[in-house]
């Protein structure tokens, strides 16, 4: 899914910083779905990488459910 694109069909304003995490979190899945790029990715999510990037997504999660309601 487009996170972008989903979020711009709502009333929802992202700050730069989590726009931008956002599409960051776009290409990573993207190229998640690809067995190319499946050994890059085990390089790149070292237990740090993968703790701060959940913290950023329960980050966006709870501002995004205290948006929507």
């Amino acid at each position: 899914h487009n996170l972008s694109h989903i979020i711009s069909q709502t009333k929802l304003t992202l700050n730069e910083e989590d726009s931008e995490f956002l599409l960051f979190m776009n290409r990573f899945s993207i190229e998640g779905r690809y067995p190319d790029y499946i050994s890059n990715i085990t390089d790149i999510c070292t237990y740090e990488f993968t703790k701060i990037n959940l913290q950023e997504i329960n980050k966006l999660i709870k501002c995004l459910t205290e948006n929507l309601q």
